[in-house]
């Protein structure tokens, strides 16, 4: 629907709209509306009982996310027997609707969308991406913090912090180059997401130094291959990765690299009784805004030594 309708207009008028996100619910609303915009993706129920392309995508989806989650019936995960002659699209909008594990929700919403993408990549690729901002769209009308970005989704705390910052940085790294980069960064969002902030920490600061030996690499800058943080930025500085002239307006550049990301690595993520003590959750979340913002600033950097 390309307009906003009466009801939802007028509750922005009286200021009746999420401004504070929350990660463990999906709304009843939220799940009707992602079913619906599967439905106009992948077929819906008359498309998978007369058309076999439609028919096959909704198996295979089934069959995954039972595989991957090791179930026999991907709505009573306790059976013991295989479930078979299923009709896969009224399965999948069963667990859509009444799973209530929001991580195995999410799982196959990703999934699915995923698929959608890579189906329509060569035909109807605006309608796949016109669906994934509606998708995001109704993520953010929901009040619920996440959204599907370049082929995945990810935890988001502000929208103008995950626009601004997280958005381009997970463009940037969408490049094939940096398929090792993108993956520590999806990590650190994915143990942010579970809780897990030690974790989340340790794949920031992997993912800050595989940018900068990318970046070493492609620039045939000399390595000896166990570079710590500090001698990689040293080499990101030594050969005017920065230039000259703003290494003097930016003087606290160098201090604030060395000291930030790894610094903060350090204290949660080494030693036994580090690792008994979990970071707070809002110094991750700055952990993960500084990362992001940091390898934009690295790989456009770059782009002026060619």
């Amino acid at each position: 629907m390309g307009y906003k309708i009466y009801s939802k207009r007028q509750k922005e008028l009286r200021g009746e709209v999420h401004d504070v996100y929350q990660y463990d619910l999906l709304p009843q609303s939220l799940r009707i509306q992602i079913k619906f915009l599967l439905d106009s993706l992948l077929g819906n129920e008359s498309n998978y009982n007369y058309e076999p392309t439609v028919h096959g995508i909704y198996n295979q989806i089934y069959n995954d996310l039972r595989e991957e989650l090791g179930s026999f019936d991907l709505n009573n995960r306790n059976s013991k027997t295989e479930k078979y002659n299923t009709n896969a699209y009224a399965e999948l909008n069963t667990f859509l609707i009444n799973e209530r594990n929001t991580e195995l929700v999410l799982s196959y919403v990703e999934y699915a969308f995923r698929l959608a993408e890579l189906l329509t990549e060569e035909y109807e690729h605006s309608k796949t991406q016109k669906s994934l901002k509606t998708l995001n769209l109704r993520f953010r009308e929901n009040g619920v913090g996440f959204a599907f970005e370049e082929g995945h989704i990810i935890r988001i705390d502000s929208k103008l912090m995950h626009e601004e910052v997280i958005k381009p940085a997970l463009k940037l790294l969408n490049m094939k180059e940096y398929e090792v980069t993108q993956d520590y960064f999806l990590n650190a969002y994915d143990h942010y997401r579970n809780k897990k902030y030690n974790e989340a920490i340790v794949e920031c600061n992997k993912a800050f130094e595989s940018t900068m030996k990318i970046i070493c690499m492609n620039q045939n800058w000399e390595l000896k291959g166990n570079e710590t943080a500090s001698k990689l930025i040293a080499a990101c500085f030594k050969n005017k990765l920065i230039p000259d002239y703003w290494q003097t307006q930016l003087s606290s550049l160098n201090s604030m690299l060395c000291s930030g990301i790894p610094t903060i690595r350090n204290k949660y993520s080494h030693g036994q009784d580090a690792l008994q003590e979990q970071a707070p959750e809002e110094l991750v979340g700055y952990m993960l805004h500084t990362t992001a913002s940091t390898i934009i600033f690295l790989i456009e950097s770059q782009k002026r030594l060619h």
